[in-house]
């Protein structure tokens, strides 16, 4: 029955990324079929969007920092506000006698995936970060040098 809400979770926040893979979608063609004669759209192209991307990841990779970091402080207790906020049921609470997902998935296995998970989604971000940021500053190199 654990599983089951999990599950649900799971499935709501791959709803999410679907709805950000869709605006992310949604921008990229507003921008690809957006007023093509307008002489300001290649500069826009080079500069807003790297710029936007930049700061977008700058600022979501902040925010995924301090909620790391407030967590980290007290596992224990944000695990429990975590499952108060999207279980409506006390089945996550497991009892290690009785219970063999508590021992088929142990704590350390647990916090071991949690850590992968946790670097390579920080490494991939710090890329994407880097990537953009090497983008808008080219870009904005180059406006200076052609002034």
């Amino acid at each position: 029955a654990h599983m089951e809400d999990v599950r649900d979770l799971f499935i709501g926040g791959l709803w999410i990324r679907r709805f950000g893979l869709a605006v992310t979608a949604a921008y990229a063609a507003l921008l690809v079929f957006w007023s093509k004669k307008n002489p300001e759209r290649k500069n826009i192209l080079k500069t807003v969007v790297p710029g936007s991307l930049c700061l977008g990841t700058g600022l979501f990779f902040a925010a995924a920092l301090v909620i790391a970091a407030i967590v980290a402080s007290d596992f224990s207790k944000y695990f429990i506000v975590f499952h108060h906020i999207f279980f409506d049921n006390d089945l996550w609470i497991l009892n290690p006698a009785t219970d063999l997902l508590i021992n088929i998935v142990p704590e350390p296995f647990f916090m071991d995936t949690a850590l992968r998970i946790a670097i390579t989604f920080g490494i991939m971000v710090v890329v994407f970060l880097g990537i953009s940021f090497y983008l808008w500053h080219r870009e904005k190199r180059s406006q200076t040098s052609h002034k």
